[in-house]
């Protein structure tokens, strides 16, 4: 893998921080099977190389099929995801890319979202898709103009 960019080694503290907020976001109770995958689609929607090398090893060791992995990967529509984990990629497309959907998309994908997942849940995931796009914009940050 990729050394770690170096805008993320630059404040310890926000590097900490950040790690936090992941830490908790696993430990709520949702697979991390499908937080895996959510990290790993932001990362392909936000072409952040390092973040879609750390996610595809962690989704490839959770015993994710290699065959659904590279279906992210190369943003072919994944095979082999359940009807939740479908809805959470779309949610977290709607989320990923605001620029392209409006209030009534997102609105439609939190509504769908939420035939499958626990209103919880739903906060959850909200703020993993969250935090992967700050990883993504960090991990892409060009450290000289920082």
């Amino acid at each position: 893998m990729n050394p770690l960019p170096p805008v993320l080694g630059g404040w310890p503290d926000g590097l900490q921080a950040m790690l936090a907020v992941d830490v908790e976001c696993d430990a709520q109770g949702l697979p991390l099977r499908l937080l895996e995958l959510v990290r790993l689609h932001c990362s392909v929607l936000n072409s952040c190389d390092f973040c879609i090398a750390l996610h595809t090893e962690k989704t490839l060791n959770l015993g994710v099929a290699p065959t659904l992995v590279d279906d992210i990967v190369s943003q072919r529509g994944p095979s082999g995801l359940d009807e939740g984990e479908s809805t959470a990629l779309a949610y977290a497309t709607a989320l990923t890319r605001l620029d392209q959907n409006d209030e009534a998309t997102i609105a439609g994908t939190t509504s769908a979202l939420r035939q499958h997942f626990r209103p919880k849940d739903v906060i959850v995931l909200t703020y993993a898709v969250a935090q992967i796009n700050a990883w993504n914009r960090l991990a892409r940050a060009d450290p000289a103009s920082t």
